[in-house]
């Protein structure tokens, strides 16, 4: 079951859950009928994910997620509410694009669990001294 109030070692944050830095492939789209957009995350944690997104999505938007963990397993699927933005200008594409905080709203227990399990088994020291600057 997923530990809230985490006992690994290298887990001292703020957060409900630990992130991870990592990239991880993720398809989202903000309604049904839209067509998805793929991306990578920033980080990844049980509640919630940072994407890179190239269009500007408004803070409170609902958005629905396809993550691929690359553990051999389905695809989980997640429905969340972006609860921050900022834009920078990334050199690679040349263009102002944007980070986006999700905070997961409703996604299962055991897909939730496997996000958290897949953190903990790759979290650093590192991991964590980059969260702790953070909020």
């Amino acid at each position: 079951m997923v530990n809230k109030e985490s006992e690994h070692p290298y887990y001292k944050e703020r957060r409900k859950y630990p992130r991870l830095n990592t990239s991880v492939e993720i398809e989202y789209w903000v309604s049904k009928e839209d067509t998805f957009m793929k991306t990578v995350t920033k980080n990844i944690g049980a509640g919630g994910v940072c994407i890179v997104s190239e269009e500007k999505i408004g803070k409170d938007t609902i958005l629905f997620f396809k993550i691929d963990l690359s553990d051999g397993k389905k695809f989980i699927q997640a429905k969340g509410k972006v609860v921050w933005s900022s834009e920078f200008y990334s050199s690679s594409l040349e263009k102002i694009v944007y980070n986006l905080g999700i905070e997961f709203i409703e996604i299962s227990d055991e897909d939730r669990q496997r996000i958290y399990d897949y953190v903990i088994g790759r979290i650093t020291p590192e991991d964590t001294l980059k969260y702790n600057n953070y909020g």
